[in-house]
């Protein structure tokens, strides 16, 4: 096994595997094969950072075993300090999702362990709410904040499984 993970819809975003046993990894997952990360150590880093401009929308499956601890999910690019931060973590058995660096979307929903969820966020700068947070294809969260990352930003590292490669690590 490789220390590397390859995009399976062909988008060329291959992922480097930080701390990833491969021995537990890939897993059993939702549908198909999965990555396990510890919670402590073990992430997914992808090797380019996609540009994200205009209307965008991300998608991903997970598990936890640990909910109420704080958690990233994805970190898309940017940085909270300059507001241009996007991305989902857990916060206290919540999703928290944040598209302007400041405003955090909290879903409604009370995440439990050992659970698999189906993380949908839509952005769309013309329409009100602007972002909708989908969990298990139910509406959790909606805010309009507008995005404010923009393909001049110097975007910073692109991360599953956690916040930023020494925070919030994901336990799932």
């Amino acid at each position: 096994k490789t220390n590397t993970a390859a995009d399976s819809a062909g988008n060329g975003n291959t992922g480097q595997l930080i701390s990833v046993s491969t021995s537990t990894s890939p897993t059993a997952g939702k549908i198909g094969g999965a990555l396990k990360f510890n919670g402590a150590s073990s992430y997914l880093k992808l090797t380019s950072v996609p540009i994200i401009s205009g209307n965008f929308s991300y998608t991903e499956w997970f598990e936890t075993r640990v909910p109420a601890t704080s958690q990233g999910l994805l970190s898309l690019v940017g940085s909270e300090a300059d507001g241009t931060y996007i991305g989902t973590r857990i916060v206290s058995s919540n999703l928290v999702t944040y598209i302007d660096g400041t405003a955090a979307l909290t879903g409604a929903t009370t995440l439990q362990s050992n659970t698999w969820y189906f993380l949908s966020v839509s952005y769309d700068a013309s329409r009100s709410p602007k972002t909708i947070v989908y969990l298990n294809a139910a509406q959790d969260a909606t805010g309009t904040a507008a995005a404010v990352y923009t393909a001049t930003d110097t975007p910073n590292e692109t991360l599953i499984g956690a916040r930023t490669s020494t925070t919030l690590l994901f336990d799932g």
